[in-house]
């Protein structure tokens, strides 16, 4: 691939995006078909795996004085190809077809940011993105929903695993990516459709989920992840004391009941245990049983309880990170 110029390569994939994967639109031969929805959200983030596996991997070739950096890079890289393999890949819009060379077609993959911190910034930025798309029940329906927050909570865990090998702050490079996609904007006079906010980067949050009870009191899903997260709080103080160095026990053990009590003043049914322990008390299995819970709101059809799940699970992908053992799937499912 031909390198752009490094404001061009630097924002990066999303300004690119046209798709899914493996859908095929009847269309003119003359026109690319028209993606819209999901399908465009769905190609938006397998376009950026793609760009982070390829950056991840020429990243870690030159990281040769910090082993560790080149080793979490690597990672990086294979965790990406995988998340770009659940997906389907990037968009083939003449799939199945013969004789396609003179056929019009999506636009190379861009590149993502050379430097690391906003290499970094930018996989949280396009994780949040995606994740704003999945909590829209309008635009994805569960089952969409669901995959699509499996692959940007993975980009997510990516990032702050990255962020830790080189003692950095995940959100460290944004004003750097405002810099690159202000100069993209003033070169094109577009804006970059995977900056999905005004201001800074720090101020890119997902919507707040409503106050409202009725979501919540109907949501089995809310009631569920509940008691789920009372639970592993029950849970913690026991695995803390079987667990060497598990320092972050007590502050995760704080922040699930907060969050139980937040789901109950919402208006979730309560279904908690006076008394609850799981079986299996590995900081690891509690990491994968929280991350469970709160994927299991993506289930929903309420945007407030989607919303709820996704701040949760970018706040467990946080809180887990320095317990011991603890390490996150490329891709984050309810399995």
């Amino acid at each position: 691939m031909k390198h752009p110029k490094l404001f061009t390569a630097c924002i990066a994939v999303l300004s690119m995006s046209l798709g899914a994967c493996g859908i095929h639109l009847e269309s003119s031969a003359t026109h690319l078909p028209a993606l819209t929805g999901f399908a465009l959200s769905r190609d938006a983030s397998a376009r950026t795996e793609a760009a982070a596996a390829q950056r991840a991997h020429s990243l870690a070739a030159l990281a040769s004085e910090c082993s560790s950096c080149a080793s979490s890079l690597e990672a990086l890289a294979q965790s990406s190809q995988q998340r770009l393999d659940f997906l389907g890949g990037v968009w083939d819009p003449w799939k199945d077809q013969e004789n396609t060379a003179n056929l019009p077609q999506p636009e190379e993959v861009a590149e993502a940011p050379y430097r690391i911190e906003e290499f970094i910034s930018w996989l949280v930025i396009s994780a949040r993105r995606d994740l704003r798309a999945a909590s829209n029940p309008t635009t994805s329906s569960p089952e969409q929903s669901r995959q699509l927050s499996a692959v940007a909570l993975g980009r997510y865990a990516s990032a702050v695993q990255l962020a830790q090998a080189y003692a950095i702050d995940i959100d460290a490079g944004d004003q750097g990516v405002d810099a690159l996609a202000q100069r993209f904007t003033q070169t094109t006079g577009a804006t970059p459709n995977w900056l999905v906010r005004q201001g800074a980067s720090s101020d890119l949050t997902l919507p707040q989920a409503s106050q409202t009870t009725s979501a919540f009191s109907s949501s089995d899903e809310a009631a569920a992840s509940t008691a789920s997260w009372d639970c592993i709080a029950q849970t913690l103080p026991k695995s803390a004391v079987h667990t060497a160095d598990f320092y972050e026990a007590e502050t995760i053990e704080n922040a699930l009941l907060d969050r139980a009590s937040r789901s109950l003043e919402r208006g979730s049914k309560d279904s908690r245990q006076l008394r609850c322990s799981l079986t299996n008390t590995s900081p690891s299995d509690l990491a994968q049983a929280s991350l469970r819970a709160d994927v299991n709101l993506l289930q929903s059809d309420s945007q407030d309880v989607r919303l709820f799940g996704v701040q949760a699970a970018l706040d467990d992908l946080r809180l887990w990170a320095g317990a011991p053992t603890v390490t996150f799937p490329a891709v984050v499912t309810l399995q």
